[in-house]
Order: C-alpha cells, then structure tokens, then sequence
C-alpha cells in the first residue's frame, strides 16, 4: 500500500510542476498580438481573443519573459 502512496505523492508533484512551467501571456503581449489579429483580412485558425492565455494560440511560443 505504501508503494501506491509513493506513485500517487510522484505523480501529482508531476502536475504540479507542469502547471506552474506553463507561461502565461503578459498583458502587453497579448494587447499587440490582439491588435494585430483585429488587423487582420482573415482570422488566424486557433486565436481568439476568448482564450485568456495567449500562449495558448497556434504558433505562439511563450517563455517566462514573454512572447
């Protein structure tokens, strides 16, 4: 039984460590990248101004200093 209380402590450290290394957008980048879809003839599949997290959008690559 120990042996289940080990792998389950592992695993959702794992969790816990991956949510915290998922950058988010900062505000400036996300008011620009906003502003440059907008100025847009055709939308750009997979951006939405309804996902909070820019980083999230196809093609965008975030680190902890920004876009």
């Amino acid at each position: 039984m120990n042996v289940f209380w080990l792998y389950a402590t592992i695993i959702l450290a794992g969790f816990s460590v991956k949510a915290h290394l998922n950058p988010t957008c900062n505000s400036n980048d996300s008011m620009v990248l906003q502003h440059f879809m907008n100025g847009m003839e055709s939308p750009i599949p997979g951006w939405t101004s309804n996902s909070p997290n820019c980083c999230d959008w196809d093609g965008v690559t975030c680190a902890f200093s920004g876009v």
